[in-house]
């Protein structure tokens, strides 16, 4: 199942819905993420959906948690390209 997710992002910095299939995941699961700062959220773990290619910052933070904040770059391919994110 692929979610857009360009139509309901709250602010206009985020990213709009790209060509490359995406998967953020994380433990525990049922964590909001955010793409470049807190006022673009995207959804909650498990994730998918499509990004253009390009280097984004991912935050994933949910209470009792410390916020995760990773670097990622999606590239051209056709594979889905995966983030996996273990909280602390």
């Amino acid at each position: 199942m692929i979610l857009a997710f360009g139509a309901t992002a709250a602010h206009a910095n985020c990213p709009k819905t790209g060509r490359y299939i995406v998967k953020i995941d994380s433990a525990p699961q049922g964590a909001p993420i955010y793409i470049g700062d807190k006022s673009c959220q995207i959804g909650t773990t498990p994730w998918q959906g499509k990004l253009n290619k390009g280097d984004y910052t991912v935050i994933i933070d949910t209470p009792g948690y410390a916020t995760a904040t990773t670097p990622f770059h999606v590239a051209a391919y056709r594979k889905p390209q995966e983030l996996f994110v273990p909280l602390i």
